[in-house]
């Protein structure tokens, strides 16, 4: 929910078990998150006309604060809009320099992608070639002309289990945000907000079985390995127990025998 802020607002913003976002009603996309040691913090928050959500913190060099390294209200507000006003100076200023400029999805694959995946994810060396397996298919198409008709047909013509398809499919929607967030080959692709549908006729069933009951003899042999370690235990303790004395220590309570079970004598 949006209110107009003031200062008794961010007084008055307590901390919770978990973190919680608070929106100013007069500048849209200025939120207050305020984290379970109290901590509070300005974000900025910007959506493109897919609906995707990029987020900024807004942090103000100390020279220019007013009150002990608090970003005040105003100051707040100034920072978001500013951020809203010219959104490439704040999201693009840092991104990667990189020659490709074409938005074919192999050569952002093939080139870019595997430098960031080497430096920013830990299990790229599963990752990557996960993701050649089962889109290289697609290398030859832009990133933005990849639909969802691909995703349909790439799930029915596998026969893997749905978990390992969603995580497959994870991979690719992570390589495609890439190239939008980070390289800004692109503006947006068609996979942003789709998920996979698990078909009812796949869903996994547990197989039940009758359980099974141990014959004589297997109870037999199963009481006579019991009754071993029993014998095997007691006659450790015993033996430390003896170290104990020796030394004058206290020993702990002996164990007995009682129907092939091992208890403390009390």
């Amino acid at each position: 929910m949006s209110k107009d802020f003031n200062n008794n607002t961010i007084i008055k913003a307590k901390p919770k078990d978990k973190p919680y976002e608070l929106r100013d009603g007069k500048v849209r996309g200025l939120i207050l998150r305020v984290q379970p040691s109290g901590k509070k913090a300005w974000i900025c928050e910007l959506r493109n006309y897919k609906g995707r959500k990029r987020r900024k913190t807004i942090t103000i060099e100390p020279s220019n604060l007013t009150d002990a390294n608090i970003v005040t209200l105003a100051q707040a507000r100034k920072e978001a809009l500013a951020i809203i006003s010219q959104p490439e100076k704040y999201f693009f200023e840092n991104a990667p320099k990189t020659t490709i400029k074409t938005k074919v999805f192999g050569d952002f694959f093939k080139g870019p992608y595997q430098d960031y995946a080497r430096s920013h994810i830990r299990s790229y060396k599963d990752v990557l070639p996960r993701i050649e397996r089962n889109f290289g298919h697609l290398f030859d198409r832009d990133m933005d002309k990849i639909a969802e008709t691909d995703i349909v047909r790439w799930q029915k013509a596998k026969t893997v289990s749905f978990s390992t398809l969603q995580r497959e499919f994870t991979y690719l929607k992570a390589c495609l945000n890439r190239a939008i967030d980070t390289y800004h080959l692109v503006s947006t692709h068609h996979l942003e907000r789709y998920n996979l549908k698990q078909p009812r006729n796949e869903a996994i069933k547990k197989e039940h079985k009758d359980p099974r009951y141990l014959s004589d003899a297997e109870e037999l042999r199963l009481r006579q390995a019991l009754s071993s370690r029993d014998d095997k235990l007691r006659k450790t303790r015993i033996s430390a127990n003896n170290w104990r004395w020796e030394r004058k220590y206290a020993p702990p309570p002996p164990l007995v025998k009682m129907n092939s079970l091992i208890m403390l004598h009390h």
